[in-house]
């Protein structure tokens, strides 16, 4: 498979799915789609890792911008972690706040 088509796949299907997630009507269907979503994108990121990643340098303010949103983001995980006493959201949470923390120091 190539790369534009692991890409398509990666960027794609999440969309699909959360569109047919709010079509259907049936919990297990939806718990259906959303394991189904995970798997294959686990794999088609597994095949677009194997196939030479991608790199992709779209410039400095627009870098600046996904770090800052990817912050925000990740403070809202970590809000909604606290206000619903959820440690599964406070532990998924930590890999990705460790990782942008790294990328961050290591960009400065």
């Amino acid at each position: 498979m190539n790369t534009e088509t692991l890409i398509a796949v990666n960027i794609g299907l999440p969309v699909f799915s959360a569109l047919a997630s709010l079509v259907l009507s049936d919990r297990r269907a939806r718990t259906g789609v959303v394991y189904l979503t995970a798997a294959v994108l686990v794999a088609s990121s597994l095949l677009l890792y194997d196939a030479g990643g991608l790199e992709l340098n779209l410039g400095g303010v627009f870098e600046t911008a996904v770090v800052a949103l990817d912050f925000g983001l990740l403070q809202y995980f970590l809000y909604q972690g606290f206000v619903h006493k959820s440690w599964q959201v406070l532990a998924l949470w930590m890999g990705p706040a460790i990782i942008a923390v790294l990328f961050i120091a290591e960009v400065v």
